[in-house]
């Protein structure tokens, strides 16, 4: 289709795609998927919060092989046969709307990709159940990490609006593609050298909790 291809010529030319801005509802689950070119699937995959590059903090991040990693309501995983990476948030509440970035640690300048997420106001019945909820208490684990939905990829310059897709995630086998939107794992980026070591800055405190 004309998005898959528009998609295959952005994965093609980026090493690292996201949607620039998902929106989800309050008290609902919000998915989300960034994908990269063939030859970092050994490398950790992360997703901060923050208005810029220098001044983003680690949320989540993989920093292992394909099991999903979890804070309070954020879970990351990482899928290296299809080089996509997966962002779940549970119970999305107010303070998670902000700038955030999906990004790629490697030695040298690491790849990042900003995404504005949006939370819309929830219908009647989730709000009355949201304000009953107490403040504090554990979370639940997710069953699953993969929730699917609708995905927003990126618009090529000046092309009006945003391009919705299905999203490729199989209900028949959850937490995992069947394939990716431009049919498979591809790019011109070549393999690094070498993988960067354990985790790369702090962890400021989120609202992820």
């Amino acid at each position: 289709s004309h998005l898959q291809s528009l998609v295959g010529f952005f994965a093609v030319c980026r090493a690292l795609v996201a949607p620039r801005e998902v929106s989800g509802r309050l008290g609902e689950t919000l998915s989300l998927q960034c994908w990269y070119t063939r030859g970092y699937e050994g490398y950790n995959k992360y997703w901060c919060r923050g208005a810029s590059r220098d001044s983003c903090r680690k949320v989540v991040e993989t920093a292992g092989p394909d099991a999903p990693r979890q804070r309070g309501r954020v879970s990351i995983t990482d899928n290296r046969v299809f080089c996509v990476i997966l962002l779940t948030v549970e119970r999305l509440a107010e303070e998670d709307a902000g700038s955030y970035w999906c990004g790629v640690e490697r030695l040298g300048r690491d790849l990042m990709e900003p995404v504005r997420v949006v939370v819309l106001p929830g219908n009647a019945a989730t709000r009355k159940a949201l304000r009953r909820r107490p403040s504090s208490g554990a979370s639940r684990a997710c069953s699953s990490p993969a929730t699917p939905g609708t995905t927003w990829w990126p618009r090529p310059r000046g092309s009006p609006g945003r391009t919705a897709a299905a999203s490729p995630w199989p209900t028949s086998a959850p937490g995992a593609p069947s394939a990716s939107p431009w049919g498979t794992c591809r790019g011109t980026t070549p393999a690094p050298t070498s993988a960067a070591s354990g985790c790369r800055g702090g962890t400021s405190a989120t609202p992820w909790r």
